[in-house]
């Protein structure tokens, strides 16, 4: 960890510089592949409401936890794999339980 800064700012920065990216690299792996050009009109949609930069911190900081300084390239697209499982679950979800809302934003479904 970085000594300058405090925890709760070192693990903020994480979710927010590691976090964030990976969370906007998935939602750009789902607009530009072109085997789902068909589905523009609802990926377009999709990334408006989602945004999940938790699930690549916790990637990130579990990489860390276990001696490792920095993340490379392969954790970080582990862990945009596991984000884009993450988000095929939630909507499974809400399909299931015909939500129309899921924390206070519509839902896919």
């Amino acid at each position: 960890m970085a000594q300058n800064l405090s925890a709760s700012r070192y693990w903020q920065s994480v979710l927010d510089m590691k976090g964030g990216k990976i969370a906007r690299k998935a939602k750009r792996a789902l607009l530009e592949d072109p085997l789902l050009k068909d589905l523009q009109e609802q990926l377009n949609f999709l990334c408006s409401i989602w945004t999940d930069a938790l699930r690549p911190s916790l990637t990130i900081i579990a990489y860390q936890a276990v001696g490792n300084s920095s993340s490379s390239a392969n954790v970080e697209d582990a862990s945009e794999a596991l984000t884009l499982l993450n988000l095929s679950l939630f909507l499974w979800d809400d399909l299931i339980d015909k939500a129309n809302l899921r924390l206070f934003k519509q839902t896919f479904f």
